[in-house]
């Protein structure tokens, strides 16, 4: 009988070791989980452990808890301490990457923020090209039957051509997607932002210039060599005519 009192106790206080370090892993599992059952299961086995301590304190050792510590003896740290480790280390890198991503999606919304903020500036920095035709006829417009029109800054024509450079150009110079959008009006005008896409001599009408037309507000985006001599003032249409 004193043989065997002894080696309970020796199992007891060899176990009590693994518990408790079994706890401090738990613990810290339950802190970093972020699945409620899962901090619940933690907690759980923490109290379990606890109780189980504080019996062998109070001497009141009995076969429940020989069962705990030998399983944890025998199994723990193959399988108990180890799961608890992983699952851990899992918890802690789930909140790594989420805090990784939180710091992308903040630098990005910096970003387009810090775009947004460069285009405005450029648009405030807008020329409003004055009109060189005051006598226009506003009854009509440029249109694919006639293929030339006399509008508000002088002659019109149309083209209908891949904008993808013309595009890349602007952005370059700070025209940001969010606040000059490419898109294409019902009409069929090729639409950045707010105005239609027109092409111009860039000495006289440069880059980001704004220039009526009879189809509306259009802003400089492109060029072609044509426009010399007497059509030096000539704006071309972008559309998908």
């Amino acid at each position: 009988m004193h043989s065997n009192r002894s080696m309970i106790r020796m199992i007891s206080l060899f176990g009590s070791a693994a518990v408790i370090a079994c706890m401090s892993v738990v613990a810290s599992y339950a802190l970093n989980a972020k699945d409620s059952g899962k901090v619940v299961s933690a907690e759980n086995t923490t109290v379990n452990s606890i109780q189980s301590l504080e019996a062998l304190k109070e001497g009141a050792v009995n076969e429940n808890y020989i069962s705990l510590v030998g399983g944890i003896i025998s199994s723990g740290t193959d399988s108990s301490l180890k799961t608890a480790f992983d699952e851990a280390e899992k918890a802690q890198k789930e909140a790594e990457e989420k805090k990784k991503a939180e710091e992308k999606k903040k630098a990005e919304e910096k970003k387009k923020a810090e775009e947004k903020k460069k285009a405005e500036e450029e648009a405030a920095k807008l020329y409003v090209n004055p009109t060189v035709n005051s006598n226009w006829d506003q009854s009509g417009h440029l249109n694919t039957f006639s293929g030339i029109y006399y509008g508000p800054s002088g002659k019109e024509t149309y083209y209908n051509l891949d904008m993808s450079g013309v595009i890349s150009i602007m952005r370059g110079m700070g025209y940001s997607d969010d606040s000059y959008p490419y898109w294409v009006r019902d009409d069929g005008c090729k639409m950045f932002g707010d105005y239609i896409m027109v092409a111009c001599n860039l000495d006289l009408r440069p880059r980001g210039t704004l220039v009526e037309t009879s189809l509306g507000m259009g802003i400089v985006c492109d060029t072609s060599p044509v426009f010399v001599g007497d059509s030096a003032t000539q704006v071309d249409v972008a559309v998908n005519w």
